[in-house]
Formats: structure tokens, sequence, C-alpha cells
């Protein structure tokens, strides 16, 4: 059972997360957007794959997907219902999975990958289906997918440790 404290931090820092994903896009934009090439930094992803992990018994996790996908559509997007319904999509399926999955770091940092290539994916696609993009799959997979795979694998790597004892300190206190 969750209580008022923790069911207020979650949503709070993942919506913390969400905003650095914007700020340092646009502080390093020279850097993330040069050419045809655009990286995406997904801390707030980050935020939810860690969450799904370190508190699976947490009810309200797809809630919180649905209400920082909305707000992401509104402050970054301006077409409410991409992120909306993607990112309490992702969260829904890797609940479901979770169980039967390891525990382990390099597990998960596998499971980061994968969901981070469909989050991506799946984004494409809907942006595709509705013209707010032109760009043919295979540039997206080479000038879009794979740098970002590969920085947020690297950001995996330095804040995955340090944000998944903050969760589970945050459960043990309730």
């Amino acid at each position: 059972m969750t209580n008022l404290r923790n069911r207020y931090f979650l949503p709070l820092g993942i919506f913390v997360l969400m905003l650095l994903d914007g700020a340092i896009s646009h502080v390093f934009s020279p850097l993330l957007y040069h050419g045809q090439v655009a990286i995406i930094i997904r801390l707030m992803l980050l935020g939810f794959v860690l969450a799904v992990y370190a508190l699976p018994q947490e009810k309200w996790l797809i809630w919180y997907a649905l209400l920082i996908g909305i707000l992401y559509d509104s402050f970054f997007t301006g077409v409410i219902g991409i992120y909306a319904f993607i990112l309490p999509m992702v969260v829904y399926l890797l609940k479901v999975v979770q169980p039967y999955l390891p525990n382990a770091f390099w597990s998960l940092s596998l499971v980061y990958v994968i969901v981070a290539a469909v989050f991506e994916i799946c984004v494409y696609a809907a942006n595709t289906m509705i013209g707010l993009t032109t760009v043919a799959l295979s540039t997206f997979m080479v000038d879009v997918l794979a740098p970002t795979l590969i920085l947020n694998l690297v950001i995996f790597f330095i804040l995955a440790v340090p944000l998944t004892r903050l969760l589970v300190r945050i459960e043990v206190e309730e």
C-alpha cells in the first residue's frame, strides 16, 4: 500500500525528469540535433522503467503515465494523444512482462533498450500516421533511433543505480 508521500513523490519526480528532457534537449540542441541526426533524451521513460522494477506493487503507475503523457503532449508536441496513449501502453506492457524477467542490472539494461526502441518506433509510427513527419523508416532508424538508443543507454548506465536506490528508499520509508 502506498502512502500519500509516495503517491505524490513518484509522479512529481517523473514530471521533473520530463522537464529535464526538454531542458537538456534545448541546452544541448546543437549537439543533439545536427544535420539529419536527432538524438532524443528520454529521462521520463527511464523513470517509468525503473519505477516498474523498483516498485512493482505500485498500482498508480499507468495513471501517472497517462498524466505525464498528456503533459508531455501539451508541453512539447502540441498534439494531445500521442504520448498520452503510448506512454501508458508501454508502462502497462512492461508491468505485465516484468514478473517474468530477471531483476538483474544487465537484464534491466536490455529491457530498457527494448522499451526505448519500442517507444520511439511507436512515436514515429503515430507521427507518420497523422502527418507530423515524412521521414523514411530507414532514415529514422539510422539518424534518430540508433543514436537515441546509444545516448539513452549511456544515461541509463549513469542514472539507473542512483534512481533505483532512491525509489527503493522511498518505498521502504512507507
